[in-house]
């Protein structure tokens, strides 16, 4: 999957930075999966932090656009089944609840996967990571080039300053990096 390809390159070129990694929108967990398989081979001991409502989504806001006006729900999962398949994986937590809910991370992050479909939870999103990402790491947005989710790439071009992020557009997939200045 090119998704998936690109960003494990991503994460692979921060792996020797302090910091953990995180993921936003974990859904059934299985990038997240994927990506705490990754780490256990190329980096053990580094946490990765798996943030979702498992409620699906909110419901869409005035930056959403007119696409999918009922996605509210979408994207639903157990948080007991994403629990089972993590168990006996080492370094992984999981704090459930919504984004807006977050007072903060407690820890620096190197890398953050941030798969949050609408404006108001990528905002959320950013505003708990960005603040954490060390210089040189690097936030990989889902959905940036994409007209479905235009609500993505509102959030990230308001929020994430082009004089702290340089900003990278796949040009094979609808994602896009921003990698926090040194």
């Amino acid at each position: 999957q090119p998704k998936i390809t690109y960003l494990l390159r991503e994460l692979e070129t921060v792996l020797m930075l302090d910091g953990a990694v995180a993921e936003f929108g974990v859904y059934s967990g299985g990038s997240a999966y994927i990506i705490a398989t990754f780490l256990s081979v190329n980096a053990p001991g580094k946490r990765l932090h798996l943030f979702d409502s498992f409620a699906g989504l909110p419901a869409k806001g005035p930056m959403d656009g007119e696409e999918y006006l009922t996605c509210k729900g979408w994207y639903q999962s157990d948080y007991e089944d994403v629990s089972k398949i993590f168990s006996k994986v080492p370094d992984v937590m999981i704090h459930p609840g919504m984004f807006a809910d977050l007072i903060a991370i407690d820890c620096d992050l190197c890398f953050a996967h941030l798969d949050c479909d609408l404006f108001e939870s990528t905002c959320e999103a950013i505003r708990l990571v960005a603040p954490r990402l060390v210089p040189g790491g690097k936030i990989v947005l889902d959905d940036y080039n994409t007209t479905d989710w235009p609500g993505v790439r509102k959030a990230a071009d308001r929020y994430l300053s082009l004089e702290r992020f340089e900003k990278i557009q796949s040009s094979t997939t609808d994602q896009a990096v921003f990698t926090r200045k040194k």
